[in-house]
C-alpha cells in the first residue's frame, strides 16, 4: 500500500497557468485590443483575464487606476507564490 501525501499539489493541467504568472503584468499593461473588430485570445485563460481587466481600464482612461491595478495583481500573484512554498 502506498503512502498517501499529506502535501497537496497542483494537477498537472494548472502547470501552464502557474507558468503564466510572469506575463499577467505585461498583458495587463498591453493589452489584445481590437483591431478591425477582432481581438486575438490568449489560450491560457489568465493571460486572457488580464486582457480583459486591460481592456476594461483603457475604456476607462485612467492611468491611476491601471497603476493600482497592477500593483494589486503583482501583490496577489506574489502571495500565491509565497503561498505555494509554504504548503
Amino acid at each position: 500500500m502506498r503512502p498517501t501525501s499529506t502535501r497537496p499539489h497542483s494537477p498537472p493541467r494548472a502547470a501552464p497557468e502557474r507558468k503564466a504568472f510572469s506575463e499577467v503584468a505585461d498583458a495587463i499593461a498591453k493589452p489584445n485590443l481590437s483591431g478591425g473588430g477582432t481581438v486575438i485570445a490568449s489560450y491560457s485563460r489568465l493571460i486572457e483575464f488580464a486582457h480583459r481587466v486591460r481592456r476594461a481600464l483603457h475604456e476607462l482612461n485612467t492611468s491611476t487606476l491601471t497603476k493600482v491595478v497592477l500593483a494589486e495583481a503583482a501583490t496577489e500573484l506574489a502571495a500565491v507564490e509565497k503561498a505555494e512554498h509554504v504548503i
